[in-house]
């Protein structure tokens, strides 16, 4: 499983604890990093990955050497650039076996001040394979027997 915006661990702590395999999870900032693996060692987890970097950067090298990517949480960055890169990086190698993506749906500025509505611009985008929106913040997308919200 990959997630992406460690933040301080809580939800790697949560996401680890709930699979059999290795958690990998991307983070740009190295303090927070710092943070968040005392974290996962405080919870007593030891099936978390941490990869300090730029998520755009660090994603296709890391999904390269997974060999079967089963889910994906993204709450990194959440400009369009950000949501939708990462998207398109992680749905090809979940898009015929019977994955998740989970992209939280944070409307909060982005870090260097833009705020483009990036996430819901992912899900959303015409004349894609992208996802359609359900409601106001939910959207949905079925990969096997499971889905994409």
């Amino acid at each position: 499983m990959v997630e992406i915006g460690t933040f301080m661990g809580l939800s790697a702590c949560f996401l680890a604890s709930s699979i059999k395999g290795t958690l990998y999870t991307i983070n740009v900032s190295a303090s927070e990093m710092k943070i968040a693996q005392k974290t996962v060692s405080d919870f007593g987890l030891t099936n978390v990955k941490f990869i300090v970097g730029d998520s755009l950067e660090a994603l296709p090298e890391l999904v390269q050497n997974i060999p079967n990517l089963e889910a994906a949480y993204i709450d990194g960055y959440h400009s369009y650039r950000y949501s939708m890169g990462e998207y398109q990086i992680i749905e090809p190698l979940v898009g015929n076996k019977k994955s998740a993506i989970f992209i939280d749906d944070a409307h909060k500025p982005h870090p260097d001040g833009e705020q483009d509505g990036g996430i819901l611009r992912t899900v959303d985008e015409p004349g894609s394979k992208r996802i359609p929106i359900l409601g106001n913040r939910i959207a949905v997308k079925t990969f096997g027997d499971f889905a994409l919200l």
